[in-house]
């Protein structure tokens, strides 16, 4: 199996987008909902999340770990709606690609259901009430076109295995077959 390095500057163009994507959420924010507004303290932890994502690709539980921890402390100090979600998606995208995944995934299940039960507390609603369709959905939403794009990439190593074996295959029996007699053309 051939593994792609894929450039720093792809890890660097996530992070800016991201950062400048929860900076825009914390900037707009919903208005006139109860709460903090935003000062540097929320712009600082949003763009904290965005700059965890470098490490991604290779700790992606451990990303997903502190980009939660920060997403819960932002809502502890009770931030002003739109909160900055972009980092969680993409923490929660790289936890359901990678390889090795067990813990990241059981991380991306406290973080789904502490959302689910924090919206639930706060707004009074039953358990499947239309109140959920928030980040909650979008959270398991995430992980499934993960989990897609996962299988997809296994499916397509497996393709491209079987292909060489049988291209190898192939030109063992043309080497193994006796040649062909000369024809005459008389």
């Amino acid at each position: 199996m051939r593994i792609i390095r894929k450039p720093w500057s792809a890890d660097l163009a996530v992070v800016v987008v991201a950062g400048s994507a929860n900076t825009c959420r914390i900037a707009t924010g919903t208005p006139g909902t109860p709460g903090r507004s935003a000062d540097a303290w929320a712009y600082g932890l949003g763009l904290a999340m965005a700059l965890c994502l470098v490490g991604r690709r290779r700790w992606p539980a451990l990303v997903l770990a502190m980009v939660s921890a920060m997403w819960l402390v932002f809502h502890f100090f009770d931030y002003p709606g739109g909160a900055p979600a972009v980092a969680v998606w993409v923490a929660l995208y790289s936890v359901a690609v990678a390889q090795r995944r067990r813990i990241g995934l059981v991380l991306a299940g406290l973080l789904i259901f502490s959302d689910a039960a924090g919206r639930l507390r706060h707004s009074g609603a039953e358990p499947f009430d239309s109140l959920l369709d928030g980040s909650t959905v979008e959270f398991v939403a995430t992980l499934l076109l993960g989990e897609a794009v996962r299988s997809r990439r296994a499916r397509r190593v497996e393709y491209e295995r079987r292909i060489a074996a049988l291209t190898e295959q192939r030109m063992l029996s043309r080497e193994m077959r006796p040649s062909e007699p000369a024809r005459s053309t008389v």
